[in-house]
């Protein structure tokens, strides 16, 4: 299971203390897995796999490779993106929003930032 954590925080160019931060796992679990004292809790497992955006499969090895779907979440335009999200409070406040918009909503907004858009060419 560290092994390809180990991968995971390569291929999203972090760190462990990062992981640990924004998850809410302390470092001295990541030790203890590196180390084979201790196996991860299927909670963790799972905010792991979110944070990531993998399959708790994928983090047991149980799968070989990620889904063509996930994939689209390793790319380094969408990892650019996730960033600039972190630092523009604007961004932010956006993206959060619009986890709370009804797919209406959604449709609605997408409609305006098309015309706008749009407008600016």
């Amino acid at each position: 299971m560290y092994e390809i954590f180990e991968k995971l925080l390569t291929i999203h160019n972090i760190t462990p203390y990062k992981v640990s931060k924004e998850t809410g796992i302390g470092q001295p679990t990541f030790t203890a897995w590196k180390n084979g004292t201790s196996k991860p809790s299927p909670k963790t497992l799972e905010k792991l796999a979110k944070y990531f955006g993998v399959s708790i499969d994928y983090l047991l090895g149980r799968e070989s490779e990620e889904s063509e779907e996930k994939k689209y979440y390793l790319d380094d335009e969408t990892i650019e993106r996730l960033q600039s999200l972190k630092v523009n409070d604007k961004l932010r406040i956006l993206f959060d929003a619009s986890r709370k918009l009804e797919p209406s909503d959604i449709d609605f907004v997408i409609s305006m930032v098309q015309k706008l858009k749009k407008e600016g060419q």
